[in-house]
């Protein structure tokens, strides 16, 4: 009795140890024979059917093969194939690069409110020494009214406080910039008070102009701080695009269409015969463009 045991575990250590263990990166394992471990992968068949197919997992996914001798195999980081080790490419973007802004739509201190986000747009790409595009055309930036003042009586200017915070990379880092921008009206402030102290009252009530930055207008933005990139995956510039003709930026179309920096003189909707049709909101949206685009004009 005692020698039928004996051969029973015997048997049960050795079918235990006749198999090769793969355990993965992630912890998990899987009983196999393995049949072949080339310079990228590992053969093998599961042990649960050896007579079934053949499986091939890269290499770089397993940590250690345990084989069915005792033996380990242990996988690193210098088992990963050649073809799918990263290469760096590095690049800084220094700190004080400038970077040219357009805006893609009009403002007037008329109409904006404190915390107001508008959109800019880069216009002119921004590229590595080996040609890699670190900042591409026409990337959307955000900006944030900071300080707004409409013109009032005495004439008193409007004012537009703007900031410009950061800009994204092509792969998605943020840079840091900075730009601060105060655009303000032309005052008839000085006029109104000199002419106020012979006339009194009625000359106080000049009124001064309302800041406006036109679409397309161009400002400077400059980078806070030095940034590194691997360029590896950057996109690289196309050397062509400047010279075909029928590809334009988005700022050119921008600025062909806005010739007129104030742009068209707004229409008026149509009466109906409606001698009311002063008060209608139609006529109120068209009345009050009409009014930017006059102040504009007077500019």
């Amino acid at each position: 009795m005692k020698s039928i045991l004996t051969v029973i575990l015997t048997s049960v250590i050795l079918f235990s140890n006749a198999q090769d263990i793969i355990i993965y990166k992630d912890g998990s394992e899987k009983q196999t024979k393995v049949l072949k471990i080339n310079e990228d992968n590992v053969v093998f068949k599961k042990y649960s059917n050896l007579k079934g197919p053949e499986y091939t997992e890269s290499k770089s996914n397993i940590f250690m093969i345990k084989y069915e001798g005792g033996d380990k195999d242990i996988f690193n980081r210098n088992s990963i194939p050649t073809k799918e080790k990263e290469i760096e490419e590095n690049y800084t973007l220094q700190n004080g690069t400038l970077i040219t802004l357009y805006f893609r739509e009009a403002l007037t201190s008329k109409q904006m409110s404190n915390g107001q986000l508008v959109k800019l747009a880069v216009k002119d790409e921004v590229v590595s020494k080996d040609g890699k595009v670190i900042i591409a055309t026409n990337t959307i930036v955000n900006g944030r009214i900071t300080n707004v003042k409409n013109a009032a009586w005495a004439g008193q200017k409007g004012k537009i406080g703007f900031q410009v915070n950061n800009i994204k990379a092509v792969d998605g880092t943020s840079i840091p910039v900075y730009y601060n921008l105060n655009a303000e009206g032309k005052s008839k402030q000085a006029a109104a008070i000199g002419i106020g102290m012979l006339l009194f009252w009625p000359a106080l009530f000049i009124k001064g102009k309302e800041a406006i930055i036109n679409a397309g207008q161009l400002i400077m933005v400059e980078t806070m701080s030095s940034i590194n990139f691997n360029t590896v995956s950057f996109p690289k510039k196309d050397i062509n695009q400047k010279l075909d003709i029928t590809k334009t930026s988005n700022y050119d179309n921008l600025v062909s269409q806005n010739a007129d920096p104030c742009g068209k003189k707004p229409k008026s909707p149509p009466t109906f015969n409606n001698p009311q049709f002063r008060v209608t909101p139609a006529y109120k949206v068209y009345y009050k463009k009409l009014k930017i685009w006059e102040d504009c004009k007077k500019k």
